[in-house]
């Protein structure tokens, strides 16, 4: 011990040196490189039955990080233009909407669901099997007669109605699924 004592001390400008660039160094790797971030996740017990059964419905249906967006058109009475949500200008907020959602950091794309949304499919049974449709992608319909085809095939939908618009017709939801391991919550609350 008392050898490796007076080594220090003989060589006590090169043992500064050395102390000194690793204290730059680790300097350096917090400035540029430490980020600190609460996962949710790694707040939980990991053995606790809840979080066990938390954890099977998030992989299951979705995670956590659900948002729901609801779309409505204002009654007549409290004067409001439109009786429902089938007419073009509300039809065009939901599809603004489904694409701005669409294009936000952590956004699983094929869990945005709305109208508009490329995944909501309009399922039909044929002669020759099954035929798939999107109900509103990528065009907005515009004349009465494709609105009037939009209303039938909502109504047809047990995934569009009563699952994405309501049974009075006046409202309608776009939901967005944030992956729970690429959010970042201040990016997340500037983009909404």
């Amino acid at each position: 011990m008392k050898r490796l004592a007076d080594i220090i001390i003989e060589k006590r400008v090169l043992f500064l040196v050395l102390l000194a660039a690793a204290t730059l160094f680790f300097l350096y790797q917090i400035k540029t490189g430490l980020t600190v971030k609460t996962s949710f996740d790694d707040l939980l017990p990991t053995h606790h039955p809840y979080t066990k059964l938390y954890n099977e419905i998030r992989n299951r249906f979705g995670g956590a990080n659900k948002v729901v967006i609801m779309i409505q058109v204002r009654d007549r009475e409290d004067g409001g233009q439109y009786s429902d949500i089938f007419n073009y200008e509300t039809l065009k907020k939901i599809q603004d909407i489904t694409e701005y959602a669409n294009k936000m950091k952590a956004v699983d794309p094929f869990k945005v669901l709305s109208l508009a949304g490329h995944n909501v499919k309009d399922i039909k049974m044929t002669a020759w099997g099954m035929q798939l449709s999107t109900v509103m992608y990528p065009d907005i319909p515009e004349t009465p007669e494709q609105i009037a085809q939009l209303k039938r095939t909502v109504y047809g939908s047990p995934m569009c109605y009563p699952g994405l618009v309501s049974l009075d017709s006046k409202k309608t939801i776009v939901t967005v699924d944030i992956f729970d391991e690429q959010i970042d919550y201040d990016v997340c609350f500037k983009e909404l």
